[in-house]
């Protein structure tokens, strides 16, 4: 409890020569870590962390679509809105399944050039969630994004950001080796001059 807390740090404090002063900080973060932990053990929580698909809304609904794929060993497409109001592009994918750079991330790169321009989704999974044939999207651990540049420059942009939604593989994923699957999410598109 708060109380057999900062007696403790009234011990270290003492032993440690610190002055009272210094200690602040430390006792305000008792003080607000003995409610959390008292409603946590009660089984009253507050969620504090939030992913983009934990959101009902977003800043501006004309932003949310959905974004689709089908893949069949390694070959196939998917397909989303570019624009708020546009009909759906339906883009011809190749799929390579790689390591990050970070050893924790296995990432499913769809890439793609089509009428004059070149899309990149990226499919990031957690590795130790790799060997699941459901995989959902947190917002956080396994992300999609998307990004398109005129065919032949290096104008990357951000098309959107994959939310709530999940790959499901036909079998398990090996790396190196094209995939069987399919996904699809909530789309947030970011949309020129508009609040993303």
């Amino acid at each position: 409890d708060e109380t057999t807390l900062n007696a403790e740090v009234d011990r270290i404090r003492n032993l440690t020569s610190t002055p009272e002063e210094a200690m602040t900080q430390t006792r305000e973060f008792i003080a607000l870590q003995e409610g959390r932990i008292r409603d946590e053990i009660n089984g009253v929580t507050t969620q504090a962390e939030y992913t983009k698909s934990d959101r009902a809304t977003v800043c501006n609904d004309r932003e949310v679509n959905t974004i689709s794929g089908s893949f069949v060993d390694g070959l196939g497409s998917f397909e989303f809105n570019k624009e708020a109001d546009a009909n759906k592009t339906v883009v011809p994918v190749t799929v390579a399944v790689v390591p990050e750079d970070d050893g924790d991330q296995i990432q499913i790169a769809l890439w793609a050039d089509v009428d004059g321009f070149e899309y990149w989704v990226a499919i990031r999974i957690e590795e130790s969630d790799f060997d699941s044939t459901v995989v959902p999207f947190q917002g956080v651990a396994t992300t999609l994004r998307s990004w398109s540049t005129p065919s032949g420059q290096d104008a990357w942009h951000d098309l959107g950001w994959g939310g709530e939604g999940s790959v499901t593989f036909d079998t398990v994923p090996v790396i190196g080796e094209p995939p069987s699957f399919h996904f699809s999410a909530d789309f947030w598109l970011h949309l020129h001059q508009e609040r993303f």
